[in-house]
């Protein structure tokens, strides 16, 4: 199940629910309850093996492939 981090913008806090795609859109803020959220979306970094080069490609916070 994927995991989704928000922000909640009646108390301010962050805070991260593990929720399908389809019920994304009906989590409530447990500080609060209030459903008025802004999904936030971090940086990731992604490993991915590579048999040709025998070594490890991965992609920058910013997006793309090196």
């Amino acid at each position: 199940m994927p995991t989704y981090e928000f922000l909640c913008k009646n108390c301010e806090k962050k805070f991260t629910v593990m929720t399908s795609i389809s019920q994304r859109n009906q989590v409530e803020c447990p500080y609060c309850s209030s459903s008025d959220l802004q999904q936030v979306f971090g940086n990731s970094f992604f490993f991915m093996g590579n048999k040709n080069k025998g070594g490890c490609q991965s992609t920058p916070p910013w997006g793309g492939f090196s």
